[in-house]
């Protein structure tokens, strides 16, 4: 998950800013905020779900 989370980062900076330098040097703390964001989204969803 972690790294799905990385390539997708990337990949959208390089569709968006032609091979900027810094597109590979997103911080791994900015990484994990963001799966940990994105599991807690899911996870809600599976609640909702689940109880609806």
């Amino acid at each position: 998950m972690d790294k799905g989370g990385q390539v997708g980062v990337c990949s959208c900076v390089k569709r968006g800013q032609r091979d900027e330098p810094w597109q590979w040097k997103v911080p791994t703390r900015v990484v994990k905020f963001l799966v940990k964001i994105e599991t807690l989204r899911i996870e809600a969803i599976d609640s909702v779900a689940g109880s609806a």
